[in-house]
């Protein structure tokens, strides 16, 4: 009698991010041949660096800053490499040091970084990158609408 041996990837537990860029036990040939199309997408061809917040824009991929309305509309996504056509991570998993479990995530005004202090300046944008970090070292990625402070 044969035995059936069935074989289950969970690749959704596997997009997690650090300073360092993303964890992949699988490697990047196979990130490359599956494209991860649920969370990752592959839009233009720019300069990006591994763990940073970035939002499309018209001509591509910028960092995405508090004190710049423009870039804190639209897509938002987390580098997952130095080029953006190796993918962009515009949801799930995300760790990011220093987070206090419970609280929201903010974009920063230091392009390309979280924070969850609220900006309140005049002129900045508050956009939420999650209604509560998960742990001091994550949070899952679901950016809400931007509000443009006055």
């Amino acid at each position: 009698m044969k035995k059936r041996v069935l074989v289950l990837l969970v690749l959704a537990a596997f997009p997690v991010f650090g300073q360092s860029g993303l964890f992949n036990p699988f490697g990047q040939r196979e990130i490359d041949r599956w494209k991860l199309s649920a969370g990752v997408v592959y839009l233009s061809t720019n300069s990006t660096a591994a763990g940073k917040l970035y939002s499309f824009v018209t001509n591509g991929w910028a960092l995405a800053c508090s004190t710049n309305p423009a870039s804190c509309s639209g897509l938002l996504a987390v580098a997952l490499s130095t080029n953006s056509a190796r993918g962009m991570q515009k949801g799930g998993m995300i760790t990011a040091q220093g987070l206090t479990p419970g609280l929201p995530v903010f974009i920063s005004a230091t392009p390309g970084e979280f924070t969850q202090t609220q900006p309140t300046n005049s002129g900045y944008v508050v956009r939420s990158l999650c209604d509560s970090a998960l742990t001091t070292n994550s949070f899952e990625l679901a950016p809400g609408v931007s509000i443009e402070l006055q």
